[in-house]
């Protein structure tokens, strides 16, 4: 049977960005992700934990976004306590006025054990860090969205 891609679900359904991550619950089960899209607001979805592997680059890439614009972050502050990391981004436009994104520790640190070659090595699949789109190792540009790939 094949697995299903939840690749999707991570774009807004109205203008198709991929948003900032701002709660990440981790079950047996289900995984519980709430995301902000800078344009439409805040929605939630649920996936089953099973499929969280192979959707590490979204993840990953969505937890390192600004929660009002969509940029890409760097990280300012974190912080783990128990089951939780909250994690606090600083995006150029908005400094320290992000609020903490909270991720479960589980799934923080399987974050942290992939980087970027081992994702490319492992799976010999990328995804657009703007939209969340599968793209080719050397392609330049997004198929769907057109952003320039950073490496």
């Amino acid at each position: 049977m094949a697995q299903m891609d939840y690749s999707f679900i991570f774009r807004c359904p109205k203008c198709n960005f991929v948003g900032a991550i701002y709660l990440l619950k981790y079950t047996l089960k289900k995984t519980i992700i709430k995301q902000n899209c800078p344009i439409h607001g805040k929605r939630s979805f649920v996936i089953p934990s099973a499929s969280i592997e192979r959707l590490i680059p979204i993840i990953r890439d969505s937890i390192y976004r600004c929660y009002k614009c969509g940029k890409i972050t760097k990280i300012a502050n974190i912080k783990t306590s128990g089951q939780w990391t909250l994690i606090r981004g600083e995006c150029e436009d908005h400094r320290h006025s992000l609020p903490y994104q909270k991720v479960s520790t589980l799934i923080y640190n399987k974050l942290n054990s992939y980087t970027q070659e081992e994702t490319i090595l492992n799976n010999k699949k990328m995804y657009c860090h703007n939209c969340g789109c599968q793209i080719q190792i050397d392609q330049k540009t997004c198929n769907l969205c057109g952003a320039a790939i950073h490496r």
